[in-house]
């Protein structure tokens, strides 16, 4: 393995690893806006459930919206540093496992 390409297997590494917590950080977000709206819906009379059923901004299909943001955007963020590198010369003075 080349000095490069460790350098770039890192940046892969680290890059996914970054995405997969902001990941985990909007599953957060959806199980509390979950919860607090379980709350409304059940605290509601019976007259304003439809209303505040409509208000439920964050459902299923937004979320799959905004987790495939974050994926295309880590991806593309691993792309672009990875074209980056092929411009600059790499050199380290430590042998790498294959």
């Amino acid at each position: 393995m080349t000095g490069k390409d460790y350098l770039n297997d890192r940046i892969k590494t680290n890059t996914s690893d970054l995405f997969k917590k902001m990941l985990t950080i909007l599953e957060d977000i959806k199980q509390e806006h979950d919860r607090h709206f379980a709350l409304l819906y059940s605290s509601a009379p019976e007259s304003f459930k439809p209303v505040i059923k409509q208000a439920n901004y964050l459902d299923e299909e937004r979320m799959t919206w905004f987790r495939k943001r974050v994926l295309d955007m880590g991806n593309e963020t691993i792309r672009k540093i990875t074209a980056e590198s092929e411009l600059i010369r790499v050199e380290f003075y430590h042998t790498f496992k294959q």
